[in-house]
């Protein structure tokens, strides 16, 4: 008899493949993933005129700034001072400013959002199963307010650590707090532009090592059908969907 914990593996596994199948029906032309978003810097904007913000001139605007104050606002500008590093490319230096913040006693938030650039940093030093292992590690949110920005980070460190069962496992996961068909058409659409971009950069796509009976062949079966998608970079055809599908 098949206990509970092989149970809920077998519905995860079926859950796999039927989400590779919806794909299917979202991936038109390639689109570019989502980057993690830089939080808006404060700089004066004249209407209608383009405006290159520095991000290293505000990262290290924001660490001045924190010197002068007292926790938590402190804390809030060193984190801010991190998210500028990552968006200027400054890796090391968001990592040496993350390293200030263990001085300090944050909130439970500030603590969240520590961890997720914690990840980001070990990311963005070309350490993926490092940000892998951070990004595992956090509990997955259960509401939607900060959830999309933990899921779209954890898709982008799992296609990066060559896991990509693990980016549609995260995919799946942020649907349960999106109603909007658009958006989760969207959301489908923009994984599979992510794991088409990483197969061009040579991921390989394959089920990872496990010794589950349960959760191996449905990590292959959704990896069959990843596969068949690749086949065209126009909308799926039928017949690719037929050699997809048809070992699952």
């Amino acid at each position: 008899m098949m206990s509970l914990a092989q149970l809920k593996l077998l519905v995860r596994g079926r859950a796999l493949t039927a989400l590779a199948l919806l794909l299917l029906a979202g991936c038109g032309p390639p689109a570019r993933f989502p980057a993690e978003p830089a939080p808006p810097t404060q700089v004066p904007v004249t209407p209608g005129a383009n405006v290159t913000v520095d991000h290293a001139r505000s990262a290290a605007q924001y660490e001045t700034q924190a010197a002068t104050q007292a926790a938590p606002a402190q804390a809030d500008s060193l984190l801010a001072s991190v998210r500028e590093w990552l968006a200027a490319g400054r890796a090391a230096d968001a990592a040496r400013v993350l390293a200030r913040l263990n001085a300090l006693t944050l909130t439970a938030p500030q603590s969240s959002d520590r961890a997720l650039l914690g990840a980001e940093t070990s990311l963005a030093a070309q350490h993926p199963q490092e940000a892998w292992q951070k990004i595992s590690a956090l509990p997955e949110p259960t509401a939607a307010p900060g959830a999309q920005r933990f899921y779209l980070l954890k898709i982008r460190i799992a296609l990066a650590a060559g896991r990509p069962v693990d980016a549609v496992l995260a995919e799946m996961a942020s649907e349960r707090l999106i109603t909007s068909a658009p958006e989760r058409t969207g959301m489908r659409s923009q994984l599979l532009a992510a794991l088409r971009a990483a197969r061009d950069q040579g991921l390989k796509l394959e089920p990872q090592a496990t010794q589950d009976p349960i959760v191996r062949p449905a990590g292959a079966r959704t990896i069959r059908i990843i596969r068949a998608m690749m086949c065209s970079p126009r909308p799926f055809p039928l017949s690719c969907r037929s050699r997809g599908s048809g070992h699952a």
